[in-house]
């Protein structure tokens, strides 16, 4: 039968369902001839799904399916050491992902996932990185909406100064202009929850967290916490829920790609004045306040979505994003900004997407993907970006006056 081209692990599960289905949109066989097949615990609930497909797609009928369940080491191995690249939507991956992250660093299987959980990601990286260098296998944590759209910013800004400038970018601020987007209780747990709060905020602590050591400087300060006002955009910012996950992802790429010499980043949360990015602030620190409190959190978790569940189709499809990035070249200080629309629901329904085009674009080039933990925009770049605006994704960049004093 030969190596399958591409798993996708956690398929029963919300997000898992809507990866398998923008697949089997695609064909069994895609127009690339990547042969794929669907994994998780439970065979009965995988051949339910698949039935699921086939009623839209008969010949989906012999797609092939692998039961393994995430905490039998043995079982992981023989499903992973019989593919190329392999994608995961199960989480929390603290609990669910290290088995099958290790396997992948081990065998040389390509590996991307869509965790926000920075300690575990630090954790891995510091168990694995130089398993998956001598094995050749890409590990590619954060392919969803944490942090495919701001890499995606930053990377276009830092390509614009290069190719019209011949610079590096000195800076970039990230922005989330507006977005309708649903949050599960399963991702709330894993970034705010008691479980997890200490270990994110000592990560917190550290805006290079997930450098390498011998590429960290002093340029990084702290997330911003504050509300403070943009001179260029003439608007308000505060704290994005998304930044801390993001901004290390960017860092590292900065650190392992070329962006610039004395670059750095940051993201916020804008608003249209001081009062609404005041109360914005304050319902965010709030929340993570709730979540060092174990009584506290499961009060608010009560009136969250359970683990596994999501919005409504008629709220996956009227969902959407707007990301605007503004960036400060090197020596002319020249400014350049970065537009990045998302349609449909960004968290689930086009995370779904930004998952597989990343496991597609591995499968399909898996002997010229940089080995080793990388970021979405080092191991993937332009050619992936691409195949995003074939699927509700728009982006734009341009050159921007400064604003007069």
């Amino acid at each position: 039968m030969g190596k399958l081209d591409l798993v996708v692990y956690g398929a029963t599960g919300f997000t898992g369902r809507l990866a398998a289905k923008y697949l089997a949109g695609k064909g069994r066989r895609l127009n690339s001839g990547v042969k794929w097949a669907l994994a998780g615990r439970s065979l009965p609930k995988l051949e339910n799904l698949r039935d699921e497909l086939c009623d839209k797609d008969p010949s989906l009928a012999s797609l092939q399916l692998l039961e393994a369940d995430s905490s039998d080491q043995s079982a992981v191995d023989a499903m992973v050491n019989d593919c190329k690249a392999l994608v995961t939507t199960a989480g929390p991956y603290a609990q669910h992902g290290s088995y099958l992250l290790r396997s992948c660093a081990n065998h040389g299987t390509h590996y991307a996932d869509l965790t926000g959980e920075i300690p575990w990601i630090k954790k891995m990286m510091d168990n694995h990185h130089e398993a998956a260098l001598k094995s050749g296998a890409a590990i590619i944590p954060s392919c969803g909406f944490g942090s495919v759209p701001s890499g995606w910013g930053v990377w276009a800004i830092v390509q614009h100064f290069q190719q019209t400038l011949g610079e590096g970018c000195a800076h970039v601020d990230g922005y989330c202009v507006d977005i309708a987007a649903g949050l599960s209780g399963g991702t709330a747990d894993s970034m705010f929850g008691p479980e997890y709060s200490r270990e994110v905020r000592d990560a917190l602590k550290d805006p290079q967290y997930l450098n390498p050591p011998d590429k960290r400087t002093n340029r990084d300060s702290p997330d911003a916490v504050d509300v403070s006002y943009d001179a260029v955009l003439k608007k308000w910012r505060g704290i994005f829920y998304a930044a801390p996950i993001n901004s290390r992802n960017i860092r590292r790429s900065a650190a392992l790609g070329n962006y610039g010499s004395n670059f750095s980043y940051s993201e916020h949360m804008l608003y249209n004045n001081r009062v609404a990015a005041f109360l914005g602030n304050s319902a965010f620190r709030a929340f993570t306040k709730a979540g060092e409190n174990p009584q506290s959190w499961n009060f608010l978790r009560y009136w969250m979505p359970d683990a596994g569940s999501g919005p409504s189709q008629k709220d996956l499809h009227s969902g959407y994003a707007k990301m605007r990035f503004v960036g400060e070249s090197e020596k002319s200080k020249s400014l350049a900004q970065c537009d990045i629309t998302i349609h449909g629901e960004p968290g689930y329904l086009q995370t779904a997407t930004m998952l597989c085009e990343a496991g597609l674009h591995v499968a399909e080039n898996c002997n010229s993907i940089p080995s080793g933990f990388t970021t979405p925009s080092v191991a993937l770049g332009a050619k992936y970006y691409d195949r995003l605006l074939k699927n509700g994704f728009e982006m734009s960049v341009k050159s921007i006056p400064r604003p007069e004093s």
